[in-house]
């Protein structure tokens, strides 16, 4: 099967969640200038994309060297500082992403690190890959992967027979169809398809 994606091969092969997560880090700070993230995000990029426009190449994306350090006091910490905590943990877990799926050593080694450095920044443990993989792993949907969101809302109402569990603290917002898990916790609907508390 042919890649039309502006995504590249290895990464259209990984769960479709760790993709989202991806790409969702690979949008810059826009709250004040940062060229040490954008040296990390351009690097992101050419990793995540397929080259579309030879004409700003070197301004899109970053070649695979001078990627710098995510080191306390370092230029890049102090840019980190002022950024949102929203921005801060969708480029901590785009890195995350790259260091656990990309098929490279070098380069998954280097985004792992990269990953553990925004961590420490934060005081926070790594995620484990195994408790990354079980988070943000392929969710079986009730007749298989939905192309857009009305087709998911679709299927979950044909699916009333089945129950929607979760797989996240019971505060956790990502759900698991399984038709017949005795312990699941129902979400119950009303005949709108809504939410019954």
């Amino acid at each position: 099967m042919t890649n039309n994606s502006v995504l590249q091969n290895w990464l259209v092969q990984i769960p479709i969640r760790m993709q989202s997560t991806l790409i969702l880090g690979l949008r810059g700070p826009d709250t004040h200038r940062s060229p040490e993230i954008k040296k990390i995000q351009r690097w992101m990029r050419g990793l995540a994309f397929k080259p579309g426009n030879p004409a700003n190449l070197s301004v899109f994306m970053h070649p695979t060297t001078g990627v710098p350090e995510i080191l306390e006091k370092s230029p890049v910490a102090k840019e980190l500082e002022f950024c949102s905590q929203h921005f801060y943990s969708h480029l901590m877990h785009g890195l995350q992403v790259i260091g656990y799926m990309h098929p490279v050593p070098q380069i998954s080694d280097r985004a792992v690190t990269l990953y553990r450095e925004m961590c420490f920044l934060m005081h926070l443990p790594p995620e484990s890959r195994q408790a990354f993989e079980t988070r943000l792993g392929t969710i079986e949907w009730p007749e298989g992967q939905p192309d857009t969101f009305e087709d998911a809302q679709d299927q979950l109402k044909r699916s009333r027979a089945g129950k929607l569990t979760t797989n996240a603290p019971k505060n956790g917002n990502w759900l698991m169809f399984q038709p017949d898990a005795p312990e699941a916790a129902t979400v119950q609907k009303d005949e709108k398809g809504n939410d019954v508390a």
